[in-house]
C-alpha cells in the first residue's frame, strides 16, 4: 500500500453536494457577521471562515472536473460555461 492511500483511507469522500453545504455554512456565518466585528476573535473567526470557504471552492471546483459534472441542459448535453 502506498503512502497516498493510506492517508486517503482515513478520510471520508467529498460529496459535490457536501460541499456545498459547508459553502453555504460559511457563506451565513460569514454574513452574521458582516459589519459587527467588533473583537479580535471576531476579526479572527471573520478571516478563518473566508480560508475555509475560499478552500471548499477550490476543493469543489475540483472535483466538478474530475467527475466530469458540468452544468448540463435538459436535454443532457454538457453546456459550455460561456453559454448562457
Amino acid at each position: 500500500m502506498s503512502k497516498s492511500e493510506k492517508t486517503d483511507e482515513h478520510w471520508p469522500k467529498v460529496s459535490v453536494s457536501g460541499l456545498e453545504a459547508d459553502i453555504a455554512y460559511f457563506d451565513a456565518r460569514l454574513s452574521m457577521l458582516e459589519g459587527n466585528v467588533s473583537t479580535t476573535h471576531q476579526e479572527a473567526q471573520a478571516r478563518a471562515y473566508q480560508a475555509l470557504e475560499s478552500t471548499l471552492i477550490g476543493m469543489l471546483l475540483k472535483l466538478r472536473m474530475q467527475s466530469g459534472n458540468g452544468i448540463k441542459r435538459s436535454n443532457g448535453k454538457k453546456q459550455d460555461a460561456d453559454e448562457d
